[in-house]
């Protein structure tokens, strides 16, 4: 089991701890969301994705999807319906919406040339925003017709080359960043840039909007106290103004970042990084606060809970950390 750290507040404590390896999975994470009501966690693998009860991670349920390779999942913002997005290096890009009750496939689309790295839902259900390795965004109106179909409504093509992360920072403006290392924020609907980030010195893997609604199941908007959170392969986490297009601060972490969270209940962002350790940044000053450290070499993803603020760690794809709160 994971050791347990005592009633602390992690990262308002300064210091570093080691977490022992709760358990392992057979088949390395690529791709985990929490489910709509937080009872379980959605994992994506090489041709799999499977739904696991929490906080036990135990493995209830297996959704057969085609995709051979899995690298995004999100739900819409009602929860009933799951988009799975992945594909295959350099030869196709795809994604599936399931009926997460029913776990019934409605719609699939493959529509990139290369691995589809991430994938939203806008606020009204709407819309679908793909992110691929070719290079493009593509925008995908869906309905749930007699026969469920995709449509593509736009498609953003400003980024030089792959793109790795998306994240919706108003009701129609999206920002997307990749390997040519810029973050672009551009409409939804009408596809025009609105402004662009060029500061990060390599690709930049990881967004996330700082400033969330109280209610979840609404959009952010663009105040002037919404901040945009980057992490890239340089060694750094940087905090944009979005409103003015402006970086605030940025702080710099001995080992790339390749994964990042939010933790509402510390007011923190959760880093973790190639050398596989997990730390704490304070947005105000950028500061690091708190490390835990993995037994693995590389932390894949880590996830917060929304109502307990546990921490689910993978590090090295199977390996499970449960971090208690």
């Amino acid at each position: 089991m994971c050791a347990f750290l005592g009633p602390m507040v992690i990262a308002f404590a300064l210091g570093t701890f080691t977490i022992e390896l709760d358990q392992q999975v057979d088949r390395p994470v690529t791709a985990a969301i929490w489910t709509p009501n937080a009872d379980g966690v959605v994992l994506g693998s090489q041709g799999r994705v499977e739904h696991r009860d929490w906080p036990d991670i135990e493995r209830t349920t297996e959704i057969p999807t085609t995709l051979r390779y899995v690298h995004a999942l999100s739900f819409s913002p009602d929860g009933q319906f799951l988009a799975i997005a992945g594909g295959s290096p350099a030869e196709y890009g795809q994604i599936e919406i399931w009926n997460w009750s029913e776990r019934r496939k409605c719609a699939e689309a493959n529509l990139h040339d290369d691995v589809v790295y991430d994938v939203c839902f806008h606020s009204k259900g709407d819309l679908v925003v793909t992110s691929s390795g070719d290079g493009t965004c593509r925008v995908l109106a869906w309905s749930l017709g007699p026969m469920p179909t995709f449509r593509e409504v736009g498609r953003f093509e400003a980024h030089s080359r792959g793109v790795l992360s998306s994240v919706f920072v108003d009701e129609d403006l999206i920002a997307t960043s990749g390997l040519d290392a810029t973050i672009r924020i551009w409409n939804c609907r009408t596809q025009s840039e609105q402004r662009s980030f060029d500061q990060h010195l390599a690709p930049v893997g990881q967004l996330f909007l700082f400033a969330p609604p109280k209610d979840p199941r609404q959009p952010p908007t663009l105040s002037p106290d919404a901040m945009l959170v980057s992490a890239s392969f340089d060694r750094t986490v940087r905090f944009w103004n979005p409103l003015v297009g402006r970086m605030i601060r940025f702080a710099r972490v001995p080992s790339s970042p390749t994964a990042m969270r939010w933790s509402a209940r510390e007011q923190s962002v959760i880093v973790g990084c190639r050398d596989g350790s997990v730390r704490w940044i304070d947005p105000a000053t950028a500061k690091e606060i708190a490390t835990v450290v993995t037994k693995s070499s590389r932390i894949t993803d880590l996830m917060v809970h929304p109502r307990s603020n546990e921490i689910l760690i993978i590090g090295d794809g199977v390996d499970l950390y449960k971090l208690p709160r």
